[in-house]
């Protein structure tokens, strides 16, 4: 991880610890004491001690949070990708496909084909659930960024 990386993940993470520390009833003293429930750390990160803003690379690094962050990360292209509200119509067919890995066509049997009965959107008009029947009549509820359901017409 280059410097600048690590400097600005560590800022970030104080940042964050600040705000919880705050909305948890502690201020800023001079003086750490925890009776009273000040901390000396609650300031910006350029202005941190030394050793306090070493402490915050260090927590970086140790917990790995370059490599965690990036692995948050998902920009899914192919079949194996999340459904867009632009993609979800009533009546559509989908394979339900475990494990977030959709099966051959020729193995998706009759039953494992469902088709989209309905679906909700959070406050951004972002798709949030669709809703499948299945042939024996029962409607199972899934989420998008599960990955548990594949397009039946890109199956391979």
């Amino acid at each position: 991880m280059s410097e600048d990386t690590l400097n600005d993940l560590a800022a970030v993470a104080h940042r964050l610890w600040c705000a919880r520390m705050l909305s948890n009833g502690w201020t800023y003293a001079d003086r750490f004491d925890a009776a009273l429930h000040t901390h000396d750390a609650l300031v910006p990160f350029p202005r941190l001690e030394r050793r306090d803003q070493r402490a915050a690379r260090l927590g970086v690094l140790a917990e790995e949070l370059e490599s965690r962050l990036i692995s948050a990360i998902r920009y899914s292209r192919g079949p194996n990708r999340e459904f867009l509200i632009e993609e979800v119509v009533k009546g559509r067919k989908v394979a339900f496909c475990p494990n977030m890995r959709p099966p051959p066509r020729a193995s998706v049997q009759q039953e494992g084909v469902g088709e989209i009965d309905s679906w909700t959107v959070d406050s951004d008009g972002e798709l949030d659930l669709i809703r499948v029947r299945w042939p024996d009549g029962q409607v199972t509820d899934h989420v998008p960024g599960l990955l548990e359901l594949a397009r039946l017409e890109e199956l391979a």
